[in-house]
């Protein structure tokens, strides 16, 4: 693998990483060198590849010591017995523990038990803790006793993804290195010397590529490398499945195509790749685009983009890419309670690409079902024929008020006025849509809180006590007057019973988007009308609990 075949093996091999060589070759070439070690970073930028150098030089035989202002200040030889037994991974001094598997008390008891033993090849017993964020609270406060007082030949080296997961007092008591994200131009010059090593003939721009895929990690711009050179697989179709097509992705979401999202969706998850994982580096995408089209400039930890993504970026707006980043976000937070592994997701990108042919829906209200479903004639029969009538009312209703505004000027004015009015979104735009005539399209919501009741006692109570806005032949819009209502409501599970209720009704996707109002509900909706049903129905003890998750309350009995 060249990963490994290529892995420094002297500090000065070492790309993009100046400031820790500088530090830990100074104090091992004074004499200083600290017994604790603290490597954080992500994966595959040189952690545990820096502890094993370190291990070399606390061991070699022959080191070449440099007085002068030089970054490398004590070089391992490399040819000594104990360099080459380390570089093979035979040095019987150097213990190296994956924590993940190893995180137990007992493992750290059997380390403390060996660690007083003397060497016995080299000068010093050298313990690479990798994923130290990994052991167990009980291991962490063993290993702390260790560290606290070291003999004097052991040294530990402790590498983690995860920093901010391991005991503070742990820490504090290593110096510590975090190692940045390396450049694509630190990756492309690593590739440059594999692929002269090798006598491979690559073009600069497909390494660039390659680096760029790579999403800063060393390791697998190495692999996919190895992949391209050594496989049969073409350049292209190995990079652009690796790419997990965040760029793809991102042009559906935002160029408003909720059917191309899904799609691309469904390809990635039935790819085999895991979905959680993609939503997560999704929300990373979407925050170096935001940074690209901020011009920010000197943050390490931002994906590098084509001049094709930095073009794209700049042609979206902040406040667009900030929405995408708190959705994708939220969805990260919804895939353990969600029924279908991919339903987050799904969500997110419905919300946020927003079909851009949903305005003309709502100058349309007698499209029942919104955009993307058109009606048949020959299929429908007197459906449609029923539906035309309807279109021809309306057709008549607007020829009406045309007329009338002829004859007054005084009419005139005010349905212009009207007309301004409703054009404007209110400043909350899902808490008050009842004057939207965009969402006159009839829907059988009686029928939709009789068809969750079975489901769910609570969420027909909480139904009841919205208000039905209206439809627009996607988005069933309603009106909450408790927040704690609307977060049940638009919570991924309950959501997708009444989503999934609605379609069954409508015979077409909708989405349920529920605002908060400020009003107090009208007292109507506390009374007989969605209580003394399920009083009727339903023990006494029953009631109380679905009268307190829905109201925030208890009920009084008089005796």
């Amino acid at each position: 693998m060249f990963y490994t075949k290529y892995r420094p093996q002297k500090f000065s091999e070492l790309i993009g990483l100046n400031h820790v060589v500088s530090s830990i070759t100074g104090a091992i070439a004074g004499g200083n060198p600290p017994h604790a070690y603290f490597f954080s970073g992500s994966r595959g930028i040189g952690k545990t590849t820096t502890a094993r150098l370190i291990a070399k030089a606390l061991n070699c035989e022959s080191p070449e010591i440099n007085s002068s202002d030089l970054i490398v200040k004590f070089e391992p030889c490399g040819k000594c017995s104990n360099c080459l037994a380390i570089q093979n991974g035979s040095h019987i001094d150097l213990i190296e523990i994956d924590a993940a598997s190893n995180r137990g008390i007992d493992n750290i008891r059997e380390l403390k038990d060996n660690v007083i033993l003397s060497p016995s090849l080299g000068k010093s017993k050298i313990y690479i803790i990798d994923e130290v964020h990994m052991l167990t609270t009980e291991a962490s406060n063993a290993l702390l006793k260790t560290l606290e007082e070291p003999p004097a030949h052991a040294y530990f080296i402790l590498c983690t993804t995860n920093p901010e997961k391991v005991l503070l007092t742990i820490k504090s008591r290593c110096q510590q290195f975090h190692l940045t994200r390396p450049t694509t131009e630190n990756i492309v010059a690593k590739l440059v010397k594999i692929v002269k090593d090798s006598k491979k003939d690559m073009a600069d721009e497909s390494l660039k590529k390659i680096a760029i895929a790579a999403k800063g990690a060393y390791r697998e711009a190495e692999t996919l490398l190895e992949q391209i050179v050594s496989g049969d697989a073409s350049e292209d179709k190995i990079l652009a499945s690796h790419n997990l097509n965040y760029f793809s992705f991102a042009k559906a979401v935002f160029a408003g195509s909720r059917a191309e999202s899904i799609e691309l969706i469904h390809e990635i998850y039935s790819g085999g790749e895991n979905i959680e994982y993609f939503t997560e580096k999704f929300v990373e995408y979407l925050r170096s685009l935001l940074f690209s089209n901020l011009k920010v400039t000197g943050v390490d930890d931002v994906m590098d983009l084509t001049s094709e993504e930095v073009e794209f970026a700049g042609g979206i707006s902040i406040t667009k890419l900030k929405e995408g980043i708190e959705k994708f976000s939220m969805a990260l937070n919804e895939f353990r309670f969600a029924a279908v592994p991919t339903l987050p997701l799904e969500l997110a990108a419905v919300e946020l690409a927003g079909d851009r042919k949903e305005d003309t829906v709502r100058k349309n209200p007698s499209r029942p079902f919104g955009p993307d479903k058109k009606i048949d004639s020959q299929k429908e029969g007197k459906n449609d024929k029923s539906q035309k009538e309807k279109i021809g009312s309306s057709k008549a209703s607007e020829e009406d008020k045309t007329s009338s505004k002829s004859d007054s000027k005084e009419s005139s004015s005010k349905d212009e006025k009207i007309e301004v009015e409703d054009s404007k979104e209110p400043e909350d735009k899902y808490a008050d849509l009842s004057n939207n005539a965009g969402l006159f399209v009839e829907f059988p919501y009686k029928e939709l809180i009789e068809k969750v009741k079975p489901s769910n006692h609570s969420i027909n109570l909480m139904m009841h006590s919205c208000d039905f806005v209206g439809f627009d032949g996607k988005n069933l819009h309603l009106t909450a007057y408790y927040s704690f209502h609307r977060e049940r409501l638009m919570s991924v599970k309950v959501r997708g019973i009444i989503e999934n209720a609605a379609q069954e009704l409508t015979g077409s996707v909708v989405v349920l988007k529920c605002g908060l109002s400020a009003k107090k509900p009208d007292a109507k909706k506390l009374t007989d009308m969605n209580v003394m049903p399920i009083v009727k129905k339903e023990k006494e003890e029953d009631v109380d609990e679905i009268f307190e998750k829905v109201f925030g309350g208890h009920v009084e009995r008089k005796e």
